[in-house]
């Protein structure tokens, strides 16, 4: 069931990417993140984007007074999205995974916001130092993502990092809320990355959020903070680069730092929404510069484009190509051996992106929802080890 509503968000995300300049944002929120000095900024008299940073303030919350249509409808019941975030379950639902339950998840409070947040969580058994990872679902996913579509869950008490500590890591999956994506797609749940402040503290509510778990996670003990790792699918492979980039250079409040990220199908998080006179200087400038590791692995063929000809065929927002992200980190930001890994549709590795005229929606959709364990592609290849290795690989100095 839950593979079939995401293949439908998915052809759906696809086709989208329109030059809709969509509502004007609420004055009143923009009012709130201009700070003192709003006489003086642009975002206060109405802005879309603060110039050479993003977003003027974070998307709405879809609410019970402003729902959102959902994106799903058709193949979840729900016509609209009228919570602002939905508590995931910690467990897996689908028969054909191993089953996991971990209990009612964390649960807190944004105090800036008053939005309730929450994150599933795994700790294995003793009180030895293991690693923290930190897994970002993609757009209209869950953090129950992690025991429905992925194999993290079983690593996460059989994969060793080598430190002396045994076989296992700390495993967390936060929860995006429920908002509109300014892109162009549908509304879901979604980690924010458009709204740019990567200050510690920051004025980003998803940034917010993940220190807090970071920072109560590490405080609470048994965590290495020299291995803080972040691992994200789609919409969670942007933030999680976005989130890496700030935090690999600038501690949390709590004073931990993200030590590598491993990007599954996602792309550049800095560029602006759209490519239309409202977004028109939303791009992050000038780029930071920092030495975060990052693992770039992505399929062929899929609807965050291999490369430029892919990205040429579809119409998707700026920044959705890996290819030149991935130049990007190297020569831009200044990342630390970038990895870049491309997985085709039958799982195994390959040298080269499909020829776009052999990527069409349907394909491209297909396989990005195709998390790469070898068991949703069917493969038996899984590259989650690889992706372990990678980060293993990388502690903090």
């Amino acid at each position: 069931m839950r593979a079939a509503w995401l293949v439908g968000f998915l052809v759906g995300l696809a086709g989208c990417g329109d030059d809709d300049d969509g509502p004007a944002p609420d004055a009143a929120a923009l009012a709130d993140a201009a700070g003192p000095d709003a006489a003086a900024d642009p975002c206060a008299a109405g802005a879309t984007c603060r110039v050479g940073r993003g977003l003027c303030a974070p998307t709405p919350y879809c609410t019970a007074a402003a729902p959102c249509p959902n994106a799903l409808v058709g193949v979840m019941t729900n016509a609209t999205l009228s919570e602002p975030l939905t508590v995931p379950t910690c467990r897996t639902s689908v028969a054909s995974r191993p089953q996991f339950d971990d209990g009612a998840p964390r649960r807190w409070t944004d105090a800036p916001t008053g939005l309730e947040r929450a994150a599933c969580v795994f700790r294995p058994a003793g009180s030895a130092l293991r690693p923290l990872l930190l897994f970002m679902h993609g757009s209209g996913g869950s953090a129950a993502t992690l025991y429905d579509t992925t194999s993290l869950r079983t690593k996460a008490t059989t994969y060793d990092f080598g430190t002396g500590a045994g076989a296992g890591f700390v495993l967390a999956a936060d929860q995006g809320p429920n908002s509109p994506i300014p892109n162009g797609n549908p509304p879901s749940s979604r980690h924010e990355f458009y709204y740019r402040d990567l200050a510690s503290p920051s004025t980003n509510p998803d940034f917010r959020a993940v220190d807090r778990l970071i920072d109560d996670l590490v405080a609470e003990g048994g965590i290495d903070p020299r291995r803080i790792y972040l691992m994200g699918w789609s919409n969670g492979a942007f933030f999680s680069q976005a989130y890496g980039l700030a935090r690999h250079a600038t501690a949390t409040p709590g004073g931990n730092r993200v030590a590598a990220v491993v990007a599954f199908d996602g792309a550049n998080p800095f560029a602006a929404p759209r490519a239309t006179t409202m977004f028109a200087g939303c791009g992050l400038e000038p780029l930071p510069q920092v030495a975060l590791p990052v693992m770039l692995i992505h399929r062929a063929c899929s609807i965050i484009p291999c490369d430029a000809a892919q990205a040429a065929a579809m119409t998707q927002p700026p920044g959705y190509e890996v290819a030149a992200w991935d130049t990007t980190l190297r020569t831009q930001i200044g990342a630390r051996d970038v990895t870049n890994v491309i997985v085709a549709g039958t799982g195994a590795t390959v040298t080269a992106c499909t020829a776009a005229a052999s990527c069409g929606a349907a394909l491209a959709a297909v396989n990005h929802i195709r998390w790469p364990d070898g068991v949703a592609d069917g493969s038996g290849i899984d590259h989650e080890g690889e992706m372990l290795d990678y980060l293993r690989a990388h502690p903090l100095p």
